[in-house]
């Protein structure tokens, strides 16, 4: 993954939690359970991503404690 790729998804991960560290949000958890049951277009985790990170699980094993 290059910068302009690490880039998109660090932003994409601030936009959902921007909110909570804006103060617009006065539930957390009922907040992180909408995002949670939303479908995202994650940058760089199409296709090709999901096999890197299966690629990369797979061939490593998981950490210590699972995901």
């Amino acid at each position: 993954m290059d910068e302009k790729e690490r880039e998109k998804v660090a932003l994409f991960r601030f936009g959902l939690i921007a909110p909570i560290l804006q103060g617009q949000v006065t539930n957390i958890r009922e907040y992180l359970a909408e995002v949670a049951d939303r479908v995202h277009q994650v940058p760089h985790y199409g296709p090709e991503g999901v096999r890197s990170q299966n690629h990369r699980v797979l061939g490593e094993g998981l950490p210590e404690g699972g995901v």
